[in-house]
């Protein structure tokens, strides 16, 4: 069985660095409004699905924001500047463009959207 161990995230919306441990049967991310709950499901769709687009949720007054997801002790991360877009999975540097994520990306996850449970 696949197992998210954890996720960073650094400069991701109103996160500067934010380290969230997985536990192997359910996680419930509780917190009062406006403390990051709907970034941390956006990070991890973000690196999943290569969504939303664009730079706005790079952190205020932060260049360069990046989420790392930790996958059965294999770590994808996504990295995304004004010059930079891209994912790092093991060795490789891999380019994301538009909305597609690379298929060494879409094909180790294989995971959609309707695994994502959330209150909104």
């Amino acid at each position: 069985m696949t197992m998210i161990d954890h996720l960073l995230l650094e400069n991701f919306q109103c996160h500067e660095k934010k380290k969230i441990e997985f536990d192997e049967k359910i996680t419930t991310i509780i917190g009062s409004n406006g403390a990051g709950k709907s970034a941390i499901i956006r990070s991890l769709q973000w690196v999943c699905f290569n969504r939303p687009g664009g730079i706005e949720y790079i952190k205020d007054g932060s260049d360069i924001c990046r989420v790392t997801l930790s996958i059965d002790q294999k770590k994808i991360r996504r990295i995304r500047s004004k010059s930079t877009n891209e994912y790092k999975f093991g060795k490789s540097s891999l380019k994301a463009f538009g909305n597609n994520v690379p298929e060494q990306i879409e094909s180790y996850l294989n995971i959609g959207i309707s695994n994502f449970q959330s209150q909104h």
